[in-house]
Formats: C-alpha cells, sequence, structure tokens
C-alpha cells in the first residue's frame, strides 16, 4: 500500500486517495482490534502522519485529464465527419495513448471514458478499412463494457463515416439529457458518468405510460447526479450553495425553504452516481391523494424519486432552461420517499424566492407525485 499511496500523491485524483485512505484506515482498525490498548495508541501515531501528509498533499486533476482525452475524442470525430482519415486517426490515437498512460486511473474511476475512447476508435479504425487494429480496440473497449457497433455501416468502401452521437453505445447521451458535459458547463468537475442502457433512444422514444399520444421524451427528465462536484460530496447542503452561482450563463436558483428535520437527517447524506428519468410534472390523477395511493399509479418499475434526485432534476433544467418546472401556476410540490417524523418529504413550488423541501402531513391539492427511475 506505501506503493499505492507514492503513486496517488505524484498521479491520482483526489478520489483514488480517499478510496486508498479508506482502505488503510479499515485496515488500521482491524489491526488495532486484536491489539491491546498500548499497542493501539502506537498504532494510531504511526498512522497519523502518513494520514496528514497524504490529505495536505495537493494532486495532479485526474477530471482535468479526462477533460483532455474528451476533447481529443471530440475532435477526432469531427475530422472523421469531415473525411480527414489522417487527422482522424492522429487525435483518436492520441487520444487512445493518453488513456494508457492513465491505466492506474482507468480501474477505479475511468471504466466509461476507456469504453468511450477505445470504442469510437474502433469503429473510426473499421469504418476506414483496418479490420484488425479496429477489432483490437473494440476487443480493449469491450473490458470496460462497451457495447457498441462491432462492424463497418453497411455498404462502407473504406471512406470516413460518420460516429454518430445517437449510435446504439453504452456511452451515448441524449441531447435532451442533463449529463457530464452540462455539470461541466454550469458548476464544474464531477465524476465520470456510468453508461446509459443500450437502448435508452428506444426507451424515449417508447409512448409514455402517463401522457396518452405523447412520448417518454416529451413527457421525462433524464439528468445524471454526480457523487462529487469539483471534489465535494454532493447533496442536499452542497447543492443549495451551487445553484445560487451557475457558470456559463445558467439560471441562478436558491432554496426558499429548508426544513429543519430534512437538513437534520438528509440534508449532508450523499449518493452513487447514477441517472434518473424522472416525470416533468406529477402524474395525472396524483393530487390530494394519500402517499399509498399515489404509489398504486405506479408503470413499468417506475417509482416515486428520492428527494436529492427530485431536487436535483427540477434545479438542473432550470439551470440550463430558466423553466420552473414544479412550480406555482398550479402550485406543484412531488412527494419523495424519504420521510421524517413519519411524515412524507416533498419538493416543488419553484418560483423567484426558490425551491421549497418540506414535509407533507395531508393530502392537499397541490400535493402530487412524480415517478421515477435509476440507471
Amino acid at each position: 500500500w506505501k506503493n499505492e499511496l507514492e503513486s496517488a500523491k505524484s498521479d491520482a485524483d483526489r478520489i483514488v486517495i480517499d478510496a486508498i485512505l479508506n482502505n488503510i484506515r479499515r485496515f488500521g482498525e482491524e489491526v488495532s482490534g486484536k491489539l491491546r490498548i498500548g499497542e493501539q495508541e502506537l498504532l494510531s501515531k504511526s498512522f497519523s502522519p502518513l494520514f496528514e501528509s497524504i490529505e495536505s498533499h495537493q494532486t495532479t486533476n485526474a477530471g482535468a485529464k479526462f477533460k483532455k482525452i474528451d476533447e481529443l475524442l471530440s475532435s477526432a470525430e469531427y475530422e472523421a465527419t469531415m473525411e480527414d482519415n489522417e487527422e482522424a486517426e492522429r487525435l483518436f490515437k492520441e487520444a487512445s495513448v493518453n488513456l494508457k498512460e492513465m491505466r492506474h486511473l482507468i480501474s477505479t474511476i475511468g471504466k466509461p471514458y476507456a469504453a468511450k475512447v477505445h470504442g469510437k476508435y474502433g469503429e473510426f479504425l473499421l469504418s476506414i478499412g483496418k479490420k484488425d487494429e479496429g477489432e483490437k480496440q473494440l476487443r480493449a473497449a469491450g473490458k470496460f463494457g462497451y457495447n457498441g457497433a462491432l462492424a463497418p455501416s453497411p455498404g462502407n468502401t473504406g471512406s470516413t463515416s460518420r460516429v454518430s452521437a445517437e449510435a446504439p453505445s453504452a456511452s451515448a447521451i441524449p441531447s435532451m439529457a442533463f449529463g457530464p458535459a452540462d455539470w461541466e458547463k454550469y458548476f464544474g468537475e464531477v465524476d465520470p458518468a456510468p453508461p446509459l442502457p443500450a437502448d435508452i433512444g428506444q426507451i424515449l422514444n417508447s409512448p409514455c405510460h402517463y401522457w396518452s399520444g405523447k412520448k417518454v421524451r416529451e413527457t421525462h427528465l433524464l439528468f445524471y447526479v454526480p457523487s462529487r462536484v469539483n471534489g465535494r460530496p454532493l447533496t442536499l447542503d452542497s447543492l443549495e450553495d451551487l445553484i445560487q452561482n451557475p457558470k456559463g450563463g445558467g439560471h441562478a436558483a436558491k432554496y426558499a425553504y429548508y426544513n429543519d428535520k430534512i437538513i437534520g437527517e438528509h440534508g449532508s447524506k450523499g449518493t452513487e452516481p447514477h441517472w434518473v428519468l424522472m416525470t416533468r410534472d406529477v402524474v395525472p390523477g396524483s393530487r390530494n391523494k394519500s402517499y399509498k395511493d399515489q404509489c398504486s399509479l405506479e408503470k413499468g418499475g417506475d417509482e416515486p424519486p428520492h428527494l436529492l434526485d427530485a431536487s436535483l432534476g427540477i434545479l438542473m433544467h432550470h439551470a440550463r432552461s430558466g423553466e420552473k418546472l414544479f412550480g406555482r401556476d398550479p402550485l406543484t410540490y412531488t412527494r419523495c420517499q424519504e420521510k421524517v417524523d413519519n411524515y412524507q418529504t416533498r419538493v416543488g413550488g419553484l418560483s423567484p424566492p426558490g425551491l421549497n423541501l418540506n414535509v407533507s402531513s395531508s393530502a392537499h391539492d397541490s400535493n402530487g407525485l412524480a415517478l421515477s427511475r435509476k440507471f
């Protein structure tokens, strides 16, 4: 573990260091539990300087490296559409080389990037007739969960074909989604996102269960929920600070009301990175009903949203578009899964004063239920 720490100090991201420290602490706790009191104190003294040294060390930002790889990949895809094979291949190769240099980080936090770079490079090589090299890249991509195209487009004779953002790969992100690029534009660096389902395009274009005659992409929000933003755990508490000062022309917001008991029980709770597909409004027929009756409206594996997810979905959509979903015309809240004092929490009423996070003690016309699913 000493070698791992030295490597982490010079090359790794904060996330990697935290993971190593947690493993060492766990090891120390297990060992100290088997020792006498005096030896426990000695062990503690031995570990403390090590923790302080690592925690205070300024590390190279892995997120910046991943961003560079993404920029190279985007440039390569653009050159491919312009049919400049040599420049496209050079840029793809440079992205792939950068990725290999970060091998120690890839296994911890970079799997989606590895899948994306090797997969897109492999597809490109196949499209220009380099079958063996292309298949080699796709095999490498497969180790990281990539399941994109495995052959050139039908009828391809060696000329460059566009590497489509809508290809059925696990790394494709639909334009309607609030994804990692939007987070970076408006709020800062986030962890790499897990891949969306390969059939996400089919899901979004399917008929909505709740609004007849409409497709899911018209009635739902799709958004990424990271575990950290700019190295800080994402929680309801930290979200309150983020939304007040968006970058890149984003629309600012704040909390108009943040219930004290919600703060105490749920404010500092974090989450693992995931995607959420959530209705843009409370579903029809859910207003003025008990939570139990509202839940009976669920279809297709959907469930009520978590408080952090619902708050994020509303506020990220507002940051990008300025539109106030779950607003005050009519006054609209969605109940959430979390409880406080045996009452369901709720979020909504977004207006110029801000978003309200409080509890729902009874059925009321303003209390409905959004429905969601996680990826």
